[in-house]
């Protein structure tokens, strides 16, 4: 049996709910996007512990996917509105959310008509003497 944790289940439920209601009332009020950090300080702990407690937390880890979600929907309606930077906000949502950048490749052919591939064999001509 180890030490009894600092951060127990009971707090991890009411920090849970914290986090919530200040991302939704931020999101109301302030209109920029929420960032987990902010959160943390203004609370007096890293940010870091957050991964660890979402693993321990059901409560918890449900509160940081409802926050992302926000901060996520925050970010996109900004930039589509142009209320934030365009460039500044593609590379916020690719390091903070789990935003990449996706290539779709159409290949065409099916069982009836199966991709065909035409390769022309050029032969080299002999030198002339």
């Amino acid at each position: 049996m180890g030490a009894p944790l600092k951060y127990d289940d009971e707090f991890l439920k009411e920090e849970a709910s914290a986090l919530v209601e200040w991302c939704r009332e931020r999101d109301k009020k302030d209109k920029i996007p929420p960032l987990l950090e902010r959160f943390a300080a203004e609370r007096g702990y890293p940010a870091e512990y957050f991964s660890r407690w979402a693993k321990r937390n059901e409560t918890f880890r449900q509160a940081l996917l409802i926050f992302k979600n926000i901060q996520r929907a925050n970010l996109i309606e900004g930039a589509v509105s142009f209320k934030y930077q365009p460039l500044m906000t593609n590379n916020t949502l690719k390091n903070v959310t789990d935003w990449t950048d996706k290539q779709e490749h159409k290949i065409l052919g099916d069982k009836d008509n199966p991709l065909k591939w035409d390769i022309e064999i050029i032969e080299p001509k002999p030198a002339e003497s």
